[in-house]
């Protein structure tokens, strides 16, 4: 299972509603807030065994998948 299918997985934990399109704005549609961002930051963690650092937990690095999956390869490989 690749990033973006796993992570999609992770995200729908959160909300079930989570479209297939990597590309969608989550935020402005409001399929997650800043509360859920707090339970990601955990899920994403556990599930990719990765450890982000807090200047990394913004809204730019968790307003798509994309973004998300950008962001957690490049913590796969090390930063």
């Amino acid at each position: 299972m690749n990033t973006e299918a796993r992570l999609l997985a992770v995200l729908r934990k959160v909300n079930k509603d989570i479209p297939d399109d990597p590309d969608t704005d989550l935020l402005s549609a409001h399929l997650i807030d800043s509360f859920d961002m707090v339970r990601l930051v955990s899920d994403i963690e556990e599930e990719f065994d990765i450890e982000l650092d807090p200047e990394d937990i913004v809204p730019e690095h968790f307003r798509s998948v994309k973004a998300m999956a950008d962001l957690i390869v490049a913590y796969s490989k090390g930063r």
